[in-house]
């Protein structure tokens, strides 16, 4: 496609203002989006909030083995807990041991209990040394609690066992109600991995050669079985597999005439076309995993790794999203949009290298009571403020910035504009990200900037459902206080300018989001979202969106003569702000919020950030602010 370089920045129409003004949503506004709009490119992940080291005062560990379950509007976090200090001396080849413990919220996240044990290493049992990375599943017929963990002692390698707990609240001790363990090294995937044309036999070159059944994931019960992913080890390379249960103790695999794979679902076969430059060797295949049924699809995410599934520092540990109709399959269908969905850190955190294993425990989860699918996983750090558990919505989304949000973690549909030496990169330095991913960065590549240099990228919108569009990101520096001007220029057929918006802003070191909205002309084709940087420093830019807004419907019944006008951003605003062109009345919603009259002077409405508010005005104006 031929580029047109437009020499733009003369004609740029700079305001603080917004020509059409529908609020943004937040992700709690938004309707649920299934995996299948994902898959369509009609959804995208949402930063929700974090709970680290330091803003939670939670003693290290309980990243590693998360998982949210939800039962009666209730959340249950669980994960593993490192038992400080507590090193028997047959288990001297662990620093601690480990149990696994659970939190619950009743505010959907927002704050959470203290941990309450419901494992504890005990000497004697096949736990005795470690109970972790296991799942739980709330049977509501039988109104019980299974738990299904990777168990370890001194004489043996890692096994599967199972507790149980009656009643809907998992707070406290699980029991055991028989023999433990109910799964031996090699006792699925021998079964599975017993056939010359097997994956998982061509890789390790034989028969029942894999072994570590562990991170265990139930996600789907049927009424009658089961269903549990796990992992699998061959010594160096690792694989994903998928067996089933009727009570725990005892298992079907490997037989796809009982509804399970023949073979491993996940090797380093399903790598291959990754967007990830491996490091030698190449990827060794896939650890920890998850799985969610959403509208007759199985959605199986599972991170993959190069160089040793023992975690090493500097190695790649990404994520991928795939799936399939059936759970017999052995080749599921991959993330068309190109997988990994989620990179490991680059950042030199030790010793000059990247922390290893990371992002990890990745998993995905479903508020039932409102359809709405999450994605948490862990992060590593030596920092505080970033070491621990992110949470992400699944939104739906019409960003038409392609990699808008640098999901991708590479330049891929960004420009540099040919106008002096300017750097572009995208860096996979998550704790420096506005939503623990990757951004972008960007300078004048000198001590001093050109007139005009600038990124950019193109958008074709000459079939978008709306002309109201809503655009804008998070933007900072690496230090100071630059000038960043953000500028959208409306280009006809032709690649002639019709109009042009900016806005300056002034980043430092804390992101700051900006939200801007407009009405494209009725003859724009293409928009330009271009960013000029008018200061030496180095901008880091991130979430960042151009999309469309559908008006919400007319839900003010107006007397003749009056128009409704959308207020664009209430945060702080008080009815002495009101033009005295609409001497009436405010909206909140569907209802009255309150009335206004010339003359309550600066009287606070109390509006909310975020909020969509409606103003009546007896004459025909078109408020801007």
């Amino acid at each position: 496609m031929k580029k047109y370089f437009l020499v733009l920045s003369g004609l740029l129409i700079l305001s603080s203002f917004a020509f059409f003004s529908q609020s943004k949503a937040k992700a709690n506004d938004y309707s649920p989006a299934t995996l299948d709009d994902y898959w369509q490119g009609k959804a995208a992940w949402k930063f929700l909030r974090k709970l680290t080291l330091a803003n939670t005062g939670w003693s290290y560990g309980y990243g590693a083995g998360a998982h949210l379950e939800i039962v009666n509007g209730v959340w249950y976090l669980f994960s593993r807990k490192v038992n400080w200090g507590d090193k028997p001396n047959y288990c001297s080849f662990m620093n601690e041991t480990l149990g696994t413990e659970v939190r619950k919220s009743l505010d959907k996240g927002e704050t959470w209990s203290q941990p309450v044990n419901i494992i504890i290493p005990q000497e004697g049992k096949p736990w005795e040394c470690a109970a972790t990375d296991g799942d739980a599943y709330y049977d509501s017929s039988r109104n019980k609690w299974y738990y299904l963990f990777q168990c370890l002692d001194r004489n043996n390698p890692w096994r599967g066992c199972h507790l149980e707990k009656d009643g809907p609240d998992p707070m406290g001790l699980f029991k055991e109600n028989h023999a433990n363990p109910v799964i031996s090294a090699k006792q699925l995937w021998g079964k599975i991995c017993n056939e010359s044309s097997d994956d998982c036999v061509k890789i390790p070159g034989g028969v029942n050669r894999i072994f570590d059944e562990g991170t265990w994931d139930i996600f789907h019960y049927d009424g009658t079985y089961f269903y549990v992913g796990f992992h699998g080890f061959d010594g160096t390379r690792g694989y994903r597999g998928i067996a089933k249960t009727s009570d725990f103790i005892n298992w079907v695999a490997g037989d796809q005439n009982q509804g399970v794979p023949k073979d491993a679902v996940l090797d380093l076969y399903d790598t291959a076309g990754w967007r990830e430059n491996w490091n030698s060797g190449g990827s060794i295949g896939f650890g920890a995993g998850s799985m969610l049924s959403d509208n007759g699809y199985y959605y199986l995410i599972s991170e993959a790794a190069d160089i040793s599934l023992g975690c090493t520092a500097g190695q790649n540990w990404d994520w991928g999203i795939f799936r399939s109709q059936s759970l017999t399959n052995t080749s599921w269908e991959q993330f068309p949009a190109k997988n990994p969905i989620l990179y490991s850190s680059k950042y030199p955190e030790r010793d000059g290298k990247p922390l290893p294993c990371n992002p990890a425990y990745a998993r995905l989860f479903r508020n039932p009571e409102t359809n709405t699918i999450y994605l948490h996983y862990s992060r590593g750090s030596t920092d505080n403020n970033y070491d621990g558990i992110y949470f992400y919505q699944l939104v739906p989304s019409n960003n038409l910035l392609q990699n808008g949000d640098l999901w991708k973690c590479n330049s891929e549909n960004w420009q540099k504009f040919p106008i002096g030496p300017t750097n572009l990169v995208v860096y996979r330095y998550p704790n420096f990200s506005s939503d623990g991913g990757c951004y972008l960065a960007t300078n004048c590549g000198a001590s001093s900037c050109q007139v005009g240099q600038s990124i950019y990228q193109d958008i074709n919108v000459s079939n978008i459902s709306s002309k109201n569009v809503a655009y804008g990101g998070q933007f900072a520096t690496d230090s100071g206080t630059g000038v960043l001007n953000l500028a959208i220029f409306e280009l006809d057929a032709n690649f002639a300018i019709i109009t042009s918006h900016g806005t300056t802003l002034n980043p430092t070191p804390t992101y700051q989001s900006v939200e801007k909205n407009l009405v494209l002309n009725d003859q724009t084709k293409t928009v330009r979202f271009q960013l000029y940087l008018n200061s030496s420093h180095t901008f880091k830019a991130d979430e960042m969106f151009f999309e469309t807004v559908e008006i919400p419907p007319n839900i003010i019944s107006l007397s003749q003569g009056w128009n409704q006008i959308i207020w664009p951003d209430v945060s702080g605003k008080k009815a002495s702000d009101i033009p005295p062109e609409c001497p009436i009345a405010v909206s909140k919603e569907n209802f009255w919020f309150k009335p206004y009259v010339r003359g309550y002077g600066g009287e606070d409405f109390g509006f909310e950030s975020g909020k969509s508010y409606y103003i009546k005005c007896n004459q025909a104006v078109i408020w801007q602010l």
